[in-house]
């Protein structure tokens, strides 16, 4: 799934074979915090697909 926020770029990608999801980012600063907050509203939703 990719997120695009202003000029920031995610993807989240999901992991079959170690059943997770996954997230590729392209901000070389920390942003932890960013996806914390992104992900309570993806991954549910991820989650209901699979």
């Amino acid at each position: 799934l990719p997120v695009m926020e202003e000029e920031h770029y995610s993807i989240y990608c999901i992991n079959f074979i170690h059943n997770r999801i996954d997230v590729l980012d392209s901000s070389p600063e920390g942003t932890r915090l960013y996806h914390e907050v992104l992900s309570n509203r993806i991954i549910p939703r991820l989650n209901l697909l699979f």
